[in-house]
Parts: structure tokens; sequence; C-alpha cells
């Protein structure tokens, strides 16, 4: 059975899918009331900032501050972080989410590989795919075994229809599966293809 403040959280979860803002916010403080320690229910507040109308990202970041300040920093929050960030618009894109990468040395490898890897997958949205290949990488070597960063370096190569380096995400991440009938692999190559008959070369 779940906790009763997670199922609160749910609660407010539904609310906020509901529009009903206010409604979420007096389930999220129920839950707080239950449990203040509690680093869910502080980041369902954060999240519930950055869906209310008038209130948005700008001031969840604000509130995930005071959240860190508190409590400490976590690959939780970076990640969540980065997400506001692309949400806000804020100037200086790139510079911010690589910013959010910084002073993680006392961290795992495997948490550290978390953030690489958000920070990858939300350069690539953005449009910075030499920022975003290198974060992914660095991601790969820090947890060798991370399919999303695999996949995600051959994404890079397909928005840019290169075909050497589609080629060569393709190899790392066969590499990584060991199996050309992968389902993964497969895909890869099927977009691979489609994206070379569209430019003429098949």
């Amino acid at each position: 059975n779940l906790p009763e403040s997670r199922r609160l959280i749910i609660e407010a979860q539904v609310l906020a899918m509901r529009n009903d803002y206010s409604g979420a916010e007096a389930k999220i403080r129920e839950a707080f009331d239950m449990d203040p320690d509690d680093i869910v229910t502080r980041l369902a507040a954060v999240r519930l900032l950055q869906l209310w109308p008038g209130k948005g990202p700008a001031m969840a970041l604000q509130l995930l501050d005071k959240i860190v300040e508190r409590v400490g920093d976590s690959p939780s929050m970076r990640i969540m972080r980065a997400d506001l960030l692309v949400a806000a618009g804020v100037p200086n894109l790139k510079d911010q989410l690589l910013a959010v990468t910084e002073n993680m040395d006392e961290w795992s490898d495997a948490e550290k590989a978390q953030v690489w890897r958000q920070i990858g997958a939300d350069l690539v949205q953005a449009g910075h795919h030499q920022e975003a290949w290198a974060s992914l990488e660095k991601s790969i070597e820090l947890a060798p075994g991370d399919l999303p960063s695999h996949i995600y370096l051959f994404e890079i190569a397909l928005a840019k229809r290169d075909n050497a380096l589609m080629q060569e995400a393709q190899a790392r991440l066969l590499e990584f599966l060991k199996d050309e009938t992968d389902p993964q692999y497969v895909l890869t190559e099927v977009k691979r293809r489609i994206a070379q008959a569209g430019e003429g070369n098949i």
C-alpha cells in the first residue's frame, strides 16, 4: 500500500491535470504536514508551480533553489532544474544547462551519468547538437550500460542527416547490444535508411 503522503501527491497530480491548481496545492500542503522532510513532496510542489498559470517555471526555479539550500542537492534536483530551465526559456540556455553538471565530484558515477544524460537530451531538444553529443558521451563513459544515451547519440546524428555519424552511433549501439536483430538496433537502421532515401542517397 502507498503511504498516505504518496496518495495525496497522486491526488494533487490528478487535480493539476484538471486545472484545479488550488486543490492540488492543498493536497501537497497536507502531504508536507505529514512528512516535512519528504523530498518527493517538495519536488511535487516545484512541479505544481511550473504548471500553474501565472506562476510557471521561473517561480518553480526559485522554490527549487530554496529546497536545495534547505535539504541539499541531488541528481533528481539537477534533472528537475534542467527541465525548468528549458521550460522557462532562459537566456543562454546552453551555458545554463551545462552549468547544471558542475560540482558533482562527490556523487557516484551512476548519479553523474543520470545528470549528463538529461543535459544531453535537453541540449538535443534545444538544437545544440555538438554539446549534446559531448554530454551523452560523458554519460556513456560514466555508465557504459546506459541504453538511452546510446539512442540519443543516434538521434543527434539523425537530426543532422549525417549518414557517417549515424553509422558511428549505430556501431557504438551495436557494441553495446551485441545483436543486429535487437529491435533497438533494427529501428535505427530503418530510420537511417529512410533518412538516406529522403536525401536521395538510396
